[in-house]
């Protein structure tokens, strides 16, 4: 059954690639990126530990449900063109609050000048970029790098999701050849953000995006836009692979494979520990920035609720939690989005979850690509960080990710037809 689950998802992604003729669209993305985590799991190098086959089960499963969710949301979008007799409202034009967006770019730069400067403080004072990473992220117990409780604020819940939600917007307008200056000033924000905390995962996020970018655009792209994204691109690649050489001792093709095959031992470490201790989180995994914060309520008002607290508790394990994936190397989070989902409701949270996902980016990316709407372009851009940083955690249960939604939403007028 196995085997023809995984025949089923290859021919689900060509299907999909001769529909749309693009390997940016959900469906291409998600399923090349678990099928390469299964191949490269089961080649077992450099002593990867014993997973269950569950795991793998797990994976097609939602890949499947995944690729469904995409498909029906197609059909239902395609019916609906139908009843309005095949008219489509171009809109090419991107409605932007641009007091609210100038605002999120000082405050961003505002927060990301605050972590440079600890940052550069840290580094100077004989630190290194891995300690620098575990203190960012709280890693190893280790102490924050902002202890300004204010700044720390700053810093985690508006500059950093801010920036995620600025990204697509400076992409969007510089494939459009508009506020070139505002977008250049976002991007200059990545790179302090990247060299500030050591991360490489929001520049491949970016390089992503802008490709996607490109592809929407069915314009002849002048040859200096090009030439900026190629040259752009080049730098973000070896700013990747130094990044990677400081972090860690291990080779850069060690560290990939440890990336795209650690996953499948994480995910199933976490969904034997759900099993042997009978955890069922009934949904609050799925929504769980809202659990936080109904969490955060009733511990602020007095009235602790011990369901919303244990799944706190339940979701921050792999985060907090290291798992030995090699003979001497532990890996944290990477957990997968399947996991969120088994830990809800089992097999059946990760079909359910996963559907829904999938008609969730299909029908962003049905209004985006195919209706030509800019506002659905630059949620597309947005949900990239949802589909392809889906092998590290459920993206959407990120309160971080959470907040970047709101400040797109903020950003963008809605217009009256």
């Amino acid at each position: 059954m196995l085997t023809i689950g995984i025949i089923l998802i290859i021919f689900m992604t060509i299907f999909d690639y001769y529909i749309y003729k693009t390997v940016f669209s959900p469906v291409f993305m998600f399923n090349s990126l678990f099928l390469l985590i299964i191949s490269l799991s089961s080649m077992r190098l450099y002593n990867l530990r014993e997973y269950s086959i569950k795991s793998i089960e797990v994976i097609v499963l939602g890949m499947i449900f995944f690729s469904l969710g995409v498909f029906c949301t197609r059909i239902v979008s395609h019916e609906f063109l139908k009843n309005q007799n095949n008219v489509i409202n171009y809109d090419d034009n991107l409605n932007v609050n641009w007091t609210f967006l100038k605002i999120l770019l000082i405050v961003v730069t505002i927060g990301n000048v605050f972590s440079i400067i600890f940052s550069l403080k840290f580094l100077l004072g004989g630190g290194s970029y891995l300690e620098l990473r575990n203190m960012t992220l709280g890693y190893n117990g280790a102490e924050s790098l902002i202890t300004n409780p204010l700044v720390n604020i700053l810093t985690s819940y508006i500059s950093g999701p801010g920036l995620i939600a600025l990204i697509p917007f400076s992409i969007f307008f510089l494939i459009r050849k508009k506020n070139i200056k505002f977008s250049l000033i976002i991007l200059l924000n990545l790179v302090l953000a990247t060299l500030s905390s050591g991360g490489r995962i929001l520049l491949v996020y970016t390089v992503i995006q802008f490709f996607i970018g490109l592809s929407y655009s069915k314009k002849n792209i002048p040859k200096k836009i090009k030439k900026v994204v190629i040259i752009s691109s080049i730098i973000f690649f070896i700013s990747i692979i130094v990044l990677s050489n400081i972090r860690s001792s291990s080779s850069i093709y060690r560290s990939f494979y440890g990336y795209f095959s650690g996953p499948v031992v994480l995910l199933s470490t976490w969904m034997t520990y759900v099993d042997t201790y009978n955890i069922h989180s009934h949904g609050l995994g799925f929504i769980y920035p809202i659990t936080y914060l109904l969490n955060s309520f009733c511990n602020l008002i007095g009235i602790p609720n011990s369901m919303l607290a244990n799944v706190v508790m339940w979701q921050g394990m792999p985060q907090n939690d290291w798992v030995g994936v090699f003979p001497n190397q532990s890996m944290n989070a990477f957990s997968t989005l399947f996991y969120f989902f088994y830990q809800d409701f089992r097999e059946l949270g990760v079909a359910c979850f996963s559907f829904l996902f999938g008609s969730i980016c299909g029908f962003i990316y049905f209004k985006a690509f195919i209706e030509r709407k800019s506002k659905y372009l630059v949620y597309y851009l947005l949900g990239v960080k949802a589909i392809i940083g889906s092998f590290m955690i459920w993206q959407l249960g990120s309160t971080a990710f959470f907040l970047s939604i709101v400040f797109t939403i903020l950003s963008l007028k809605s217009k009256k037809s």
